[in-house]
């Protein structure tokens, strides 16, 4: 099992976003994108998988668009609730 984070930000909350991939919270050991909200102490706050199917799915970069979601860059942008 292996996981990474190839991206932090800080968001507007004063805590972080962190994105990167994960296979520990997967039974196929296949890479699924894992995003992960702090408080600015590094306390989690939540973290959330997201499986794309039978592939490997990656991350490398977050970026916040406003207080309500969030989007990470990969091959094909997603968009989501930034309060979990």
């Amino acid at each position: 099992m292996e996981s990474s984070i190839h991206c932090v930000i800080e968001n507007s909350e004063d805590g972080f976003l962190l994105v990167g991939a994960t296979d520990s919270l997967n039974a196929t050991y296949n890479s699924d994108i894992w995003l992960i909200k702090t408080d600015a102490s590094g306390n989690m706050f939540w973290n959330k998988k997201y499986h794309g199917g039978d592939e490997n799915d990656l991350a490398y970069s977050v970026i916040e668009t406003g207080t309500e979601d969030t989007r990470w860059q990969d091959t094909r942008p997603m968009r989501l609730k930034i309060h979990g």
